[in-house]
């Protein structure tokens, strides 16, 4: 892991633009042509991060560990990759793939073998993260992904009413509730939707996110009083959640294979709920699709 990183890389096309840094691999700016500055700017005051990348876990793990073969390895909230320096494997105008491996650092706090590649494609219909992992090692590697950025709120005018999301199909009445410490009940809660629709507050967070396990809706829609939108298509990601602090002026769409470990749960990190395993010489893939829609589109 590494506390510095090289210089972000700056992509252009057709009058969009976008920013990854190689420190955690991360989106730190994303602008359509003729939008207004679309990803929360990472104020330290709020909450310093901007798209990070999530591995090997989603969510917390009780008391900040994780266990294999009765081994203790500490860890944090969302897992290493956000703190880890990535390799720039390759750029052009438009896109850049960057690529982080296991290093004897990573082995003291995750002892499996892993590639993880990240390719981000900026076109004129918007920017496109393809997320692959690999598995060069000879045990099955357990694993959680998740892609989680952060809008800004509002991204059109100057008030945060009347914004909304809207899910492409509806979805459970009843969702899986974080605690205060983010690990998962076991009591869930009602969904806030009103059919497919969230009329978003800041007050809809005072419990934390909000989980879809198992969504069925594959694309949100984060909506703007005019009529302009974002939009996130995701591919193979089962979960979706939506976060931000109540004083905050962002919202986070998430996209993610896993969650936080059930409160009380005391197991080896193969035996989390949720976790999945790659086996060996396998690969798994996933991606996000990022759309800006201009004033009048939502309506």
């Amino acid at each position: 892991m590494s506390a510095s990183s090289p210089p972000r890389i700056d992509l252009a096309c057709a009058g969009a633009s976008a920013s990854i840094q190689p420190l955690g691999g991360e989106l730190v700016a994303w602008q359509e042509a003729g939008s207004p500055p679309l990803l929360w700017h990472g104020d330290a005051a709020h909450w310093p991060h901007h798209a990070p990348i999530l591995f090997p876990i989603v969510g917390h793990a009780a008391n900040d560990v994780i266990r294999h073969d009765g081994i203790a390895y500490p860890t944090q909230r969302h897992g290493f990759t956000r703190t880890s320096l990535f390799t720039v494997a390759s750029t052009a105008p438009d896109r850049v793939e960057l690529v982080l491996r296991d290093t004897e650092e990573i082995k003291a706090i995750f002892p499996f073998a892993f590639v993880l590649r990240l390719a981000y494609r900026l076109g004129a219909a918007g920017l496109r993260l393809d997320l692959s992992l690999a598995n060069p090692g000879t045990v099955p590697l357990p694993y959680a992904t998740g892609f989680h950025p952060a809008f800004r709120w509002p991204f059109a005018g100057a008030s945060q009413s009347g914004y909304r999301v809207v899910f492409e199909r509806e979805e459970a009445s009843s969702l899986i509730g974080g605690g205060p410490d983010g690990l998962i009940e076991r009591e869930m809660r009602l969904s806030p939707l009103s059919g497919r629709t969230l009329s978003l507050t800041p007050e809809r967070f005072e419990q934390g996110a909000i989980i879809f396990r198992d969504a069925k809706s594959r694309r949100l829609t984060f909506a703007a009083p005019d009529g302009s939108a974002i939009e996130m298509a995701t591919d193979g990601f089962p979960h979706l959640a939506l976060w931000t602090k109540t004083t905050a002026p962002f919202l986070c769409l998430e996209a993610w294979t896993g969650y936080s470990d059930p409160r009380g749960f005391t197991g080896n990190l193969t035996e989390k709920p949720s976790m999945r395993l790659l086996p060996p010489g396998q690969e798994a893939t996933y991606g996000v699709d990022l759309t800006y829609r201009p004033p009048g589109s939502v309506l």
